[in-house]
């Protein structure tokens, strides 16, 4: 959620302050990744210490919402890695290994 969130923000961003189109990705993605991390963490480590009720629903709604914070953490650098290539790869290099994973071919390494 927060990674969608900050590329259409970081799109529309761009957008209005009318950045070159060649620097467009990297601010995309800038927002796109920047508080990725850190806002996730901080907001459910607040909730979990903030919830009320009896000291059984605390315990159970805190380790429910930090179990969901070790996957969000498991899942976020495969987000990175192909989300964040995604928004700053070449749309050329992005047309190439597309065909060439679609035929089956695989190019070695330095030759494009």
């Amino acid at each position: 959620v927060w990674v969608g969130l900050g590329t259409v923000v970081g799109w529309l961003c761009a957008k209005l302050a009318r950045v070159p189109q060649e620097v467009m990705p990297i601010c995309v993605a800038a927002s796109a990744f920047g508080n990725a991390t850190a806002l996730p963490l901080v907001l459910l480590t607040s909730m979990a210490q903030t919830y009320g009720g009896g000291p059984q629903d605390h315990l159970m709604m805190q380790s429910r919402l930090l179990s969901n914070l070790s996957i969000y953490l498991m899942v976020y650098p495969l987000l990175q890695w192909s989300w964040g290539r995604f928004l700053l790869a070449p749309e050329e290099k992005i047309a190439q290994d597309i065909q060439a994973s679609s035929i089956g071919g695989v190019t070695p390494a330095g030759q494009s």
